[in-house]
This record gives C-alpha cells, structure tokens and sequence, in this order.
C-alpha cells in the first residue's frame, strides 16, 4: 500500500525539486539515517565524472518535509556522504547520505569522569562538548537523583547517553527536529485502521525471563543490599502482565545479578529492579506493521483499529508508542512505511547496549586526605591529567585488612600512598565507575634497588623511616633507621643487636630484666646514675669491685658491712667519727697495732678494764 504526497527537500538552503527515492530510518536510541537519490544534475553538472561541485555539500544541512496535504512531517539532518553512481555509459545519479544532527556527537571513542551532577546535567555537559550543542534538547528524565561518579569509557557522546538511558530506563530519541532525554510531557496522536492505512500487520507477544534477585555494595558502612523483582508491572497491557505471569512459572527459580549502576542505598536499588521488570515487560509486545500514513513519527502514540467482525465500526485493539518507522519515497511521490512499536502505557523502552569494559590502568595520587577517615584515597588517570576530572574516594587493596574484637579498626597492614605516587587502578566488574587501588608502581624517577643478588628489601616511608632487610650472604641484618638516624640493627651475621640514637634511649615498663649469659657493661662518657624508692642489691658470685678516679660516698641512715671470713681497709689515712663508736672482738683478741705512738684521748676519763 503506498499513497500520493507532497515533499519538499532542501540542501544547503538549495530546493531539490525531484527525486529518484528517498529512504529515511528513524528509530529510538540511534542516529537517524536517510538517502536520498537524485539525478547528477540536481547538484552537479550533468555528464561530469567526479565530484567537484557536489563534495561541498558534505557537512552541510538538509531538510526534508513531507506530508499527505501539506509537508506536516520534518526531518533535519547533515549530509555526511555524496557518492555519484554511474554505470552502462549513462550519466548516472548522485547519492546523498547522512544522519540525524545527533551524529555530531559522534566524535570519536573518548574518555571523561563526572562528579555530583544529575542525568540531565550529564545530557546538558555531554551535548555541550560537541558541535551538537545548537540540538534543541528537551532533558526531562524521571531519575532526579544526583550521581556520585560516573564515566564515559571509550565512547562517543552520544553512546554514553545512549547507555545511561539503557541503565536507568529513561527515552532518548530525535523526534526529527528535537532530541529527547525523558519522556516527553505530550506526544502527539494518530489512529491507524487496518486496511485503510495499514496494509499488513504483525502483533506479537513472547515470553522473557524476569525472574531476578539484584545485589549491591556499598562499603562506607560495609552493607550488602538486595532486591527481588516484583511479580507484576504497573500499568502493563493485560498481554503484557500474563506473559509476565508465564514467565515467572516457567522460570520460578530467580538468578542473581548485580546492578549495572552504582548503588548509593536501598531505595536506589529498589528503584534500578522495578525500572528493569518494567523494561522486561516493555519487550513481552511488539506490533510490526506497514503503513501509508506520512504523518507517523518516531516517539508519537497511534492507536490501531480494525473493522468490527459483526456490525459498523471499529475495535480499539490498544494504543503504542512507535519506537521505529522506516520511510519510503518514490520519485512520484508514491510513499509507504513499516512501524514498530510497543504499548504506550510502558515507561520504559526496552533497549540494551553492551557496557564498556575497563582495562586496568596506572594513575596518579592527588589527595589522600579521606574526610571519612577510612583510610581511600583519589587518583586522576592518564586520561584525567590535563582537566580537573579525578576519582572518588577510592579503597586501597593491602594484603591484609579487616577487623577483630580486640582490634576494631586497621587490623592488618595499613599502607596509604602518598599524594603523587602512581598507583594501579583495577575495577570491580570490569565497571569505569567502581574502581579501586590494586597497588603502587615505582617509575624511573622513584625507583632504585634489585642488583645482581637482590639482597636489600626495605620499607621506607615519606620522612624517611625505614626497615631494612639484609640478605647478603655473610652480612645478613635487619637495620631499622629514622630521619634522625635513631638505629637498631639486628645482626644476623654476628648475632648482635645494636641500639643507637643521636640524643637519649630511654626504656620504661613495670619491670625490666637484663641478663647476660657471661658479662654486662655498662659505660658512660661522663655520668652513671641509678636510683630507686625503695631498695637496690648488688651482688656478685665471686668478687665486687668498685673503683673511683677521686672520690668514693656513700651515705645511709644505717650502714651495715659484713664479711664472712676477712675485712680489711686499707688507705694513707682513715678517719672514723661518730657519737658513739664501738669496737668489739667476740670471740678472739683485738689487736691495736702502730708502727709509732698508739695514742688515746678522750674528753673524760680512758678506762681500759
């Protein structure tokens, strides 16, 4: 079934007044496509054997409207490719070729972070990047919610949308003069009967596996969030909701999925399941039919009508929203299309594209400063280092990390890099928007060490702390060292342990032992002092000595010296004062001996019986 229409076509503000045919896809989530045939004339000089004149439409604009009475449907586009066809000897004919303006965001695999920004706001910064940005864009989407992070991995910017919209459920299309991300506010609305403007029709309705748990992480405060599917969808066609019903008894057994976006609560997760039931629902129904209406766009509501079996009349067999409609037109203006389309009462258009896969990648620290105090750090990738794009806050990988009862916090080994390290950056599914730190990486200017036996290991940390470790044979140590050479070494190869600090080594505790197995000393460049609040014992197996350069004291309230066998006090002088001194032999004779005089004084009398 085709039908007689009017067009008008115009190339660079150049009217085509004629064409051979005119073919133009417009579907949801893709660039529109046309081409259009002309004679060689129509712009370029007939009988030339090049592209001359005609190249320099390409990049140019063009405008094609068409209609039943009047030109009601529009169609804006760039001309991206002329191609001249010629062939047995005759002049031949020019193709034209090109897309929706939307491809201008087609620039090329590109990379960006984004932080805190909201889907419109994403729309809004990914149009304005390109020379798309003079799109009229109507940005309406359903999802308010603002987005921590998230990136554009090795896509265009116009598949970056293109999956947002996949992953959380919101339209995206060019109605052919506008672009739309949401759905809009008011569709226009147009009635099809069968066998006047459709000419042939398929309606089907499939079953598709819905039965799914959704999980997630979220590991500021270490929870696991789930989610089941619901059993129904809201405001789905009665064909809709039994395929649903079939499919959950077919498949009663739910499987596990995480979720393809980053999870912030269970609110959010909850709202990711019940956008993805409805997208599996949106792709139970289908309607493929061919149509003579030039009125049909891509986006707009029809509702189909069939004659009544008995009687006057038409049935109503439902309202659909087209998601695709492929134009034809003929030279005579003779015109037809095909439509897809779903029920219009789906919020969500089912469509899937695949999701970018990160590869692991170096990167360099720029904060580690965590506002949580949990210990993550945020890094800028190569391909973020000429902007101000950066990470989040990102969990550093250790080879070991946890908690106990007895250690709540930092149980393990707890090493943060330091701001301009490089570092290793992996990600969890292979998602852009949930990496985290694998390790860090010495490069030319930091690194040093290996040689030909490998014998040193150390741990050396930003003020110069560290902990070496000697392998070499014959020479094996462990040496810790600060920056103010405060030492301790180990030394395997002479079994020792030596202790050294610039200042003062102090060592405290309750109580402290020292043993040696043969001898303990103990020397000072000027002064030894030791103390006590109570008592000190000094004792020796076999001999004491003690030994002064000058001057020997020793003060007490009492002091008492005993020997077992002999005392003997020797010096050029010895002077013994008290108020009162005795001495007194128990058990043999007391001998007072003088190479002189003995003399004896006393202030009284000196009694000697």
């Amino acid at each position: 079934m085709s039908k007689e229409i009017v067009f008008e076509i115009t190339i660079n503000g150049q009217s085509i007044h004629q064409c051979n045919s005119l073919a133009l896809k417009q579907s949801f989530n893709a660039h529109h496509e046309f081409e259009l045939i002309l004679d060689q004339d129509a712009l370029d000089e007939l009988g030339s054997h090049d592209l001359e004149h005609s190249q320099e439409y390409i990049g140019t604009n063009i405008t094609i409207s068409f209609g039943e009475k009047q030109t009601d449907n529009t169609f804006k586009g760039i001309v991206t490719e002329v191609e001249l066809d010629q062939r047995e000897g005759a002049w031949g004919c020019l193709i034209v070729k090109g897309y929706s303006p939307s491809y201008l965001m087609e620039s090329g695999a590109n990379y960006a972070s984004y932080e805190q920004l909201t889907l419109k706001d994403l729309v809004n910064t990914c149009l304005k990047n390109t020379t798309a940005a003079d799109i009229e864009l109507n940005a309406n989407p359903v999802n308010k919610d603002t987005i921590e992070y998230i990136c554009q991995y090795g896509e265009s910017g116009f598949a970056f949308i293109n999956r947002l919209s996949a992953e959380y459920g919101e339209w995206f299309y060019y109605d052919g003069t506008k672009l739309f991300f949401g759905k809009p506010s008011s569709q226009k609305s147009i009635d099809l009967i069968y066998g006047r403007h459709i000419s042939a029709m398929k309606f089907s309705v499939q079953v598709v596996p819905s039965s799914i748990n959704h999980f997630s992480y979220k590991s500021t405060d270490n929870t696991f969030l789930t989610a089941s599917l619901p059993s129904q969808v809201a405001g789905a066609t009665s064909y809709a909701q039994k395929a649903v019903k079939i499919s959950n008894d077919l498949y009663p057994i739910p499987v596990k999925q995480h979720s393809a976006i980053r999870i912030c609560d269970r609110s959010s997760l909850d709202t990711y399941t019940k956008t993805h039931k409805a997208k599996l629902a949106a792709s139970t129904v289908l309607l493929k039919a061919s149509s003579d209406n030039p009125e049909i766009t891509v986006g707009c509501f029809v509702t189909i009508k069939v004659p009544k079996t008995t009687g006057i009349g038409y049935d109503d067999k439902g309202e659909f929203i087209i998601t695709s409609i492929s134009h034809a037109l003929t030279g005579t203006g003779s015109y037809s299309n095909t439509i897809e389309a779903i029920p219009s009462s789906n919020s969500v258009i089912p469509f899937e594209v695949p999701r970018p896969l990160a590869q692991t990648q170096m990167a360099i620290v720029t904060d580690n400063d965590d506002p949580e105090r949990m210990g993550r750090i945020r890094v800028q990738m190569l391909w973020q280092q000429d902007s101000p794009q950066k990470t989040n806050w990102l969990r550093v990988l250790t080879s070991d990390a946890g908690g106990t009862d007895a250690v709540s916090k930092n149980r393990g080994y707890v090493f943060i890099p330091e701001v301009g390290d490089q570092v290793l950056i992996s990600f969890r599914y292979n998602d852009p928007n949930r990496p985290f730190v694998l390790g860090s990486l010495f490069h030319g200017n930091t690194a040093e060490g290996g040689g030909p036996e490998n014998n040193l290991k150390a741990i050396k940390t930003r003020s110069g702390h560290t902990l070496q470790f000697n392998d070499a044979n014959g020479h094996e140590s462990i040496t810790i060292t600060d920056k103010n050479n405060n030492i301790i070494i180990l030394d395997t190869s002479s079994s020792s342990i030596t202790i050294s600090a610039p200042e003062n080594i102090s060592i405290m505790a309750k109580n402290i032992d020292i043993t040696a197995k043969e001898t303990l000393s103990m020397t000072a460049g000027t002064d030894i002092s030791s103390s006590a609040k109570e008592n000190i014992t000094v004792s020796a197996g076999e001999n004491l000595t003690q030994h002064a350069g000058k001057d020997a004291s020793l003060a007490a309230k009492n002091i008492f010296t005993q020997a077992q066998e002999n005392l003997t006090r020797d010096a050029k002088n010895i002077s013994d004062t008290g108020q009162e001194i005795s001495a007194n032999s128990t058990h043999k004779d007391m001998k007072l001996a003088s190479g002189k005089k003995v003399n004896m004084q006393s202030g009284e009398k000196v009694k000697l019986f």
